[in-house]
């Protein structure tokens, strides 16, 4: 009979192993909104990268190109 009250024994979590809820959900608080302010800066970072490269590649800082024809045919270069 000891070995039956032996296996009940280990089979039950003593009580102070036992979490409770609200502890639990204090825990997981942190992570999550760590998460999401993680989240939220990378999100920034990546706005603020995309308006970079908008920058970059707009070319308000490009000289203006003379594309016109030519009115006199002779300053055509003859190569």
């Amino acid at each position: 009979m000891q070995s039956s009250s032996t296996s009940s024994d280990s089979e039950q979590i003593p009580q102070s192993f036992k979490l409770n809820p609200e502890i639990l959900l204090g825990m997981a608080t942190l992570p999550v909104l760590v998460g999401l302010v993680g989240i939220q800066a990378i999100a920034q970072t990546v706005h603020e990268l995309g308006v970079l490269s908008e920058e970059l590649f707009r070319g308000d800082r490009l000289p203006v190109l003379d594309l016109s024809e030519p009115s006199d045919p002779s300053k055509l270069d003859k190569t």
